[in-house]
């Protein structure tokens, strides 16, 4: 009998002792006031099990406004051993 596919399903962390690294990086300085799709962000990572200084590390840089610096901030976040890497739409 042929399965049917039911969608995606939601999962959640679960812990192993380890620690994650997000990468995230941003044209310009959004990060001394976050956006509310950025607290939304580290609020839905909370609800799946990873907070930060406990289990989850944000690594967030910025490129002052000039876009010729996001590559240079890519390969620094990739330095760092991020997880994961997201951009900022501004």
């Amino acid at each position: 009998m042929a399965q049917c596919w039911r969608g995606p399903r939601e999962v959640s962390a679960q812990p192993t002792g380890r620690s994650y690294r997000v990468g995230r990086i941003s044209v310009t300085d959004s990060f001394t006031s976050p956006e509310p799709y950025q607290l939304a962000f580290v609020q839905r990572l909370r609800e799946l099990g990873f907070v930060e200084r406990r289990n989850l590390t944000i690594e967030s840089l910025h490129a002052d406004g000039k876009l010729e610096r996001l590559p240079a901030l890519a390969t620094e976040l990739a330095k760092r051993k991020c997880d994961v890497f997201f951009g900022a739409g501004h």
